[in-house]
């Protein structure tokens, strides 16, 4: 009965041992959830992610995965606010336009798809010369151009076609009275995805007055 006892007492040191063992060298194991440098982790694609992207305000991050699907989440507390569907290949790369309406996906199945951030809407699908696919989209900083790497080694810069017109404030397709307004009220303001930051420099200041006024009364 001793031995037996003896016996049980030393596998269960053992046991110790080897479980302090394991936490020393796999630290993860215990503390991976309580690490002060995660603010949150979420599941739910159904594949790799392969591309996350901010919104311009911070308020959303985008994912873009091997399941086909673009998942909106809030940033604050990590809730998944929508799921973009229509891909039929895997979605490599998402990029915000730079005032935050627009988001851009590029995928294997040849397509870009734009979508509107507010409601999740797909306004256009875009095939223009994709070759055999797109692995990476960006937009340029005023927003008027995207570019996009695609799968046969290949850059190609095209223009959005949801770009307001330089100068247009108020994005009603005029350069007037208004727009100028706009651009006097917030002089001085900084940050990204301002629209009356009209070369999209990050600061509201002479140069998007003269650009304005450059080109007051187009498509009045």
């Amino acid at each position: 009965m001793m031995k037996r006892i003896g016996i049980v007492g030393i596998q269960a040191r053992w046991s110790v041992f080897i479980g302090a063992l394991v936490l020393a060298l796999v630290p993860g194991i215990l503390w991976a959830q309580g690490r002060p440098d995660i603010v949150w982790m979420a599941g739910g694609h159904e594949g790799f992610v392969h591309s996350v992207a901010f919104s311009p305000d911070g308020g959303l991050v985008a994912s873009g995965s091997e399941d086909g699907t673009i998942k909106l989440w809030r940033v604050s507390d990590g809730a998944l606010v929508r799921t973009l569907t229509g891909h039929t290949d895997w979605v490599y790369s998402v990029a915000f336009s730079p005032d935050g309406a627009l988001l851009a996906s590029g995928s294997g199945d040849r397509t870009i798809r734009l979508w509107r951030v507010s409601d999740g809407a797909l306004l256009q699908t875009y095939t223009g010369e994709t070759g055999t696919g797109v692995r990476s989209i960006q937009f340029s900083p005023n927003g008027q151009l995207f570019g996009y790497g695609r799968q046969d080694a290949t850059v190609v810069v095209a223009r959005n076609p949801f770009a307001r017109a330089p100068g247009d404030v108020d994005g009603n397709g005029c350069v007037d009275d208004a727009d100028l307004l706009m651009l006097l009220f917030a002089f001085g303001q900084t940050g990204r995805g301002l629209p009356e930051d009209v070369n999209g420099d990050g600061i509201v200041d002479d140069a998007d007055l003269l650009e304005s006024l450059f080109n007051f009364g187009s498509g009045c």
